[in-house]
């Protein structure tokens, strides 16, 4: 009986991280999005440069989202300003950032997508994918332990 408890509980503490998870992702999207068109529809090159301006706008969303992470939703604690775990995030988000450019190229030269949607494609598909990566290897908590001391 106790073991099926600790693993309900488990399953709900990785529930509640999704959902944490989930809403640091719905505050990223906003910033990425709103930059994201604030580059494109207002600067004369940006739309023409829609990568570039992508990639600029998911960096800036990228420590938002670094920053609600570590603290909020998988609570590794420490001071608010350490960026320790950052290179790992930034990794891990730069591989993301290649999978949505190379899709953002497809889908809208090749395919004819308007880019904002296929933006938020791409984001939609790779969130389960870039959450368990987050998870399990940038704010792993034994991980995070070792960096501590």
């Amino acid at each position: 009986m106790f073991r099926l408890f600790k693993i309900k509980s488990q399953w709900l503490g990785l529930f509640n991280q999704l959902i944490k998870f989930g809403l640091v992702g719905l505050s990223n999207a906003l910033v990425d999005f709103g930059l994201y068109w604030l580059l494109t529809r207002t600067l004369s090159f940006g739309q023409q440069q829609y990568l570039l301006m992508n990639a600029v706008a998911f960096l800036v969303a990228n420590l938002n989202s670094f920053i609600w992470n570590r603290y909020w939703t998988f609570s590794t604690g420490g001071n608010f300003f350490n960026f320790k775990g950052y290179g790992r995030f930034l990794s891990l988000s730069l591989i993301y950032l290649v999978f949505i450019e190379i899709g953002l190229w497809w889908l809208v030269a090749k395919v004819g997508w308007w880019d904002l949607l296929a933006k938020a494609v791409l984001l939609a598909v790779g969130t389960l994918f870039y959450f368990t990566a987050a998870k399990s290897w940038v704010f792993k908590e034994s991980k995070i332990k070792n960096q501590k001391s």
